[in-house]
């Protein structure tokens, strides 16, 4: 027994002195797992970089630029510069897709020019254009991108440029700028700190008063007892909450159309019509919903003003009144 543990012995340190060298290899494994994430400003330079340099490459790859294997230094020099200046720059959560999307974008700069009249200013003197073969070549590289692409009329749901700078917020352009949404999601959470602690410390209070008006008050406990049961009413679902605005915004507009000077000889909407405007507005009204970073709200669209101004709901209703020709 005594000679078999002696070779189990020797087989482990045999084993550990082959295999000694794996361990390292592991823990370097272990350390680059636990590498720390890009910062914001160096997820922006990476975007910038990927992108911008993904289309010079393929525009000295095109046919206009056979006679070149690189883009001139300079004018590299001032498009990528211009770039930091003025992309991705902002920022907004998107609700649909639970990612914040950084704006705007290279290829939407190139498509208005704002890039490359930007490239411009960085290009030698003043008086010096940035290059027109440059600036055209971007440009076609740019559209051929959007068109291999596929726009299938913009997607209905992408939000305008208004829309975004009004829920959007400024981008982390270097590592030691603060970041806004960090800033604003830790402010957030010291508000809510704040308010749990000051509950407790008023339930505190309020067991200890409890505690003394039993001892003097005790014929009362089935009066109070009730009383003192928080209140467990469930809190509305988004369906719920979706209707009760769509009620509450048509039938208040129904009620004052009714009481309008057009309509003194009728005291209610046509049963047939109420129930067509109705049902279409639960169909369209209301639909999607995004975050608004500046009120900190959740913002559901679109609403019965906008269907009614553009004509949709009433488009919509009609196919719900009666037969189809009516």
């Amino acid at each position: 027994a005594a000679a078999a543990d002696d070779k189990k012995e020797n087989e482990a340190v045999q084993a550990n002195a082959e295999q000694s060298g794996n361990d390292q290899e592991v823990e370097l494994d272990q350390k680059q797992r636990s590498a720390k994430p890009l910062s914001e400003a160096a997820k922006r330079q990476d975007m910038i970089d990927t992108e911008l340099n993904g289309m010079i490459d393929e525009m000295m790859d095109s046919e206009g630029f056979e006679d070149e294997t690189e883009m001139e230094k300079e004018s590299r020099d001032a498009i990528t510069k211009a770039a930091k200046e003025l992309c991705y720059t902002r920022k907004y959560y998107d609700v649909s897709t639970d990612k914040i999307i950084f704006f705007p974008s290279i290829t939407k700069l190139i498509v208005n020019y704002d890039l490359l009249e930007k490239a411009t200013e960085y290009y030698y003197d003043e008086e010096d254009e940035f290059p027109s073969e440059y600036s055209m070549g971007l440009r076609d590289v740019t559209f051929a991108r959007i068109e291999a692409e596929g726009s299938d009329d913009e997607d209905e749901g992408e939000m305008d440029d208004d829309m975004m700078e009004r829920l959007s917020m400024p981008v982390q352009l270097t590592d030691d700028e603060p970041d806004p949404l960090e800033e604003a999601a830790a402010a957030a959470a010291a508000k809510e700190k704040a308010e749990q602690d000051s509950n407790d410390g008023g339930d505190d209070k309020k067991e200890n008063q409890a505690g003394q008006a039993n001892a003097e008050q005790s014929g009362n406990d089935q009066v109070v007892e009730p009383d003192q049961k928080p209140r467990s009413a469930k809190p509305l679902s988004e369906a719920a909450k979706r209707q009760e605005m769509i009620d509450s915004e048509l039938n208040g507009m129904i009620n004052d159309m009714l009481q309008s000077q057009a309509f003194e000889e009728e005291t209610e909407m046509e049963k047939e019509s109420y129930d067509a405007i109705m049902k279409a507005a639960k169909e369209i009204c209301y639909t999607r919903k995004y975050y608004d970073i500046s009120t900190d709200k959740i913002v559901y669209f679109p609403s019965i003003t906008k269907t009614v101004v553009n004509y949709d709901l009433f488009e919509k209703a009609t196919e719900y009144y009666y037969d189809e020709e009516d």
